[in-house]
């Protein structure tokens, strides 16, 4: 059981509800859940029925090809931050990674976590935060 992300994973799902998402297969062009999640791997998600969408943190279920969602995990929504119900008419469902989570150099090389710029990679030697009482420094040699 691990946390993965993965490229073009995209399935079609007619779930009723807020419960479990079936998934039904790869769409066009993309992968299905399957081929790069085992039982229990946990991802983000994106659901999507064309007017209603949710975020979360997901739990794969190779048993039933099914994605667990729950209120906790949902990031955002279009449900005031819970999940949506779905009509059971067919909804999209993909990996994502969500903006607030991503971690990247900007174009001017600094490192951005968030909405936090934490150092600049073209130094000798960078800092980054430990807790809001420390400071560590490490070199590129150490990362």
């Amino acid at each position: 059981m691990a946390f993965k992300v993965a490229d073009r994973v995209k399935e079609s799902t007619t779930t009723s509800g807020t419960g479990n998402v079936a998934l039904g297969g790869a769409q066009n062009g993309f992968v299905t859940f399957s081929s790069v999640l085992s039982n229990g791997d946990t991802t983000y998600y994106t659901i999507s029925d064309g007017n209603n969408w949710e975020v979360g943190l997901g739990t794969y279920n190779s048993s039933g090809n099914t994605l667990t969602r729950t209120d906790a995990n949902v990031l955002q929504s279009t449900n005031s931050d819970n999940r949506i119900s779905l009509s059971g008419s067919s909804a999209d469902v993909f990996i994502t990674l969500p903006a607030d989570k991503a971690v990247f150099l900007n174009t001017s090389g600094d490192l951005v976590v968030g909405s936090q710029t934490f150092l600049n990679a073209t130094s000798q030697r960078f800092s980054y935060l430990v807790s809001s009482s420390t400071q560590a420094a490490f070199t590129g040699a150490d990362a």
